[in-house]
């Protein structure tokens, strides 16, 4: 049986192909800027905008650094629903003590707030429901999700408790 060996030539052209391969597959495909926009009619995919300013009506600290993966924002303004989750460098006490705070001022009215490992805060302004959720990061700071939907009202009366009036 014969055995095919190498070719000394073989060897030279196969270890700058390898590494020229290696080194495509960590290459990543070019990013437009920050600050750049999709070409109207573009064929890229639609992008959620995820950016704290679009949400208006919520106030926010001056640090806060949304987490892109689990942010969900649709409208924007005083109109938007969905969730919005950032960090933060106030501890859980000092976030729960600016969103009862500042919420107020913002015409959010208080509904119910639990002060606990896990903080939630919940709001009511005009159609719309806000529920804040803080909690404690591993070393400092606070992670904060914000959802926002609309008011669904009292819901149905549950059996054996008193109809409001």
């Amino acid at each position: 049986m014969k055995t095919m060996r190498n070719h000394p030539s073989q060897r030279h052209l196969l270890l700058p192909l390898m590494g020229l391969l290696a080194l495509t597959g960590c290459m990543k495909a070019p990013q437009p800027a920050p600050s750049e926009a999709p070409p109207a009619g573009s064929a890229m995919a639609p992008t959620v905008v995820t950016s704290p300013r679009l949400v208006k009506d919520i106030p926010l600290p001056s640090d806060a650094l949304t987490d892109t993966n689990k942010t969900l924002i649709m409208g924007q303004g005083d109109t938007w629903t969905g969730r919005l989750v950032f960090a933060t460098g106030l501890s859980t006490a000092e976030a729960f003590a600016f969103f009862q705070e500042r919420m107020d001022g913002s015409g959010w009215r208080l509904l119910s707030a639990t002060q606990a490992k896990t903080s939630i805060l919940t709001f009511l302004r005009g159609e719309r429901v806000a529920s804040i959720q803080i909690e404690g990061r591993l070393f400092t700071g606070s992670s904060i999700m914000v959802i926002v939907a609309p008011f669904q009202g009292a819901g149905p009366r549950v059996p054996g408790t008193p109809a409001s009036h």
